[in-house]
């Protein structure tokens, strides 16, 4: 089985490919993708790899770019963040979904699933076709929170995304920081990112999520990564992996 990786980042792939390979004899990872722009340009000039192992967000755009300007001939497994909407989307139209960090198990099931269910992945199926397709839409009409809901000793108060400058875990405590406020939020990173437009944020690394609008200056620092400053002063310096690097300034020349 020709399994393609479509993973932005590189340390990531990595670990998928390694796990692919080693569940199963058979599979071999034919190629390691780390853009839409490339993806377009690979499907152009080689052949319909057997199964797509495919992140959602890249560093030039979302994958649906790729599928959207394609004839879909191969199944697609998404790795993504936890996201509600997501899981029933996958559901609903049988396609499987890892959910990162990726685990050995999961991706077992979901090469499990995907021989139990093969003749579903006929390229010549047009009703194939059609639900990959709606599953596409269901996506495009993901609509991201306007307003987070923070706590303030009896009360709970919804703060505009617009407001928010970064958002920080620290000992399993969340909390929300405006331009001049410090909020108690009582949901996971993993939540909360994908709940916010990641036109306007960013995860940064496990500890942060950061606004656009907040980022006042980029430093390079040791081993290629990247130190960020933002508007209001974070608890703790805000460092993004060399992994990650790329795609943050790309993410911020967006607007």
């Amino acid at each position: 089985m020709n399994v393609l990786i479509i993973e932005d980042e590189m340390k990531a792939a990595r670990e998928l490919k390694s796990l692919a390979e080693n569940l199963h004899e058979d599979v071999k990872v034919c190629q390691i993708l780390q853009s839409v722009e490339e993806a377009m340009d690979w499907f152009g000039n080689n052949e319909m790899p057997e199964l797509i192992l495919s992140d959602i967000q890249l560093a030039d755009g979302v994958s649906f770019d790729i599928f959207r300007n394609l004839a879909v001939q191969a199944p697609v497994i998404f790795c993504t963040a936890h996201d509600e909407y997501a899981l029933r989307a996958f559901e609903t139209n049988g396609i499987d979904y890892l959910l990162k960090p990726i685990e050995k198990s999961k991706l077992q099931k979901s090469f499990e699933k995907l021989r139990q269910f093969k003749y579903f992945f006929n390229h010549e199926s047009a009703d194939y076709s059609a639900r990959f397709n709606n599953m596409l839409g269901d996506f495009e009409e993901k609509s991201y929170k306007s307003s987070v809901l923070v706590y303030v000793r009896n009360q709970i108060i919804p703060v505009a995304t617009e407001d928010i400058q970064f958002i920080h875990t620290d000992n399993n405590l969340v909390y929300l920081y405006t331009a001049t406020q410090k909020f108690e939020i009582r949901k996971i990173l993993d939540y909360l990112e994908a709940e916010l437009n990641p036109g306007d944020f960013f995860r940064a690394n496990r500890q942060f999520i950061i606004s656009r609008k907040a980022v006042v200056n980029i430093q390079q620092i040791e081993a290629r990564k990247l130190e960020v400053s933002l508007s209001v002063p974070t608890p703790q310096p805000l460092i993004v992996s060399k992994d990650k690097a790329t795609r943050f300034l790309k993410w911020l020349k967006k607007k």
